[in-house]
């Protein structure tokens, strides 16, 4: 059977692959802020594991923001 409005099938193919690059996109952006945050709370752990006073400690935190 044939297909008609075949450029509408085009465009929604498009919208489609635009969509699904987008998705992509955020989808790469959130797994490396994962990422970076698991490597912050790693060294802060090991940071804090190294203390051995209280000035230790605030050396070790993060800057407030």
């Amino acid at each position: 059977m044939p297909r008609e409005g075949t450029s509408s099938g085009r465009s929604s193919d498009l919208a489609g692959s635009e969509f699904f690059e987008t998705l992509r996109d955020i989808s790469r952006n959130w797994i490396e802020r994962v990422s970076a945050e698991a490597e912050r709370g790693s060294k802060l752990s090991k940071d804090l594991i190294a203390v051995h006073s209280v000035p230790d400690a605030v050396a070790a935190s993060p800057p407030l923001p």
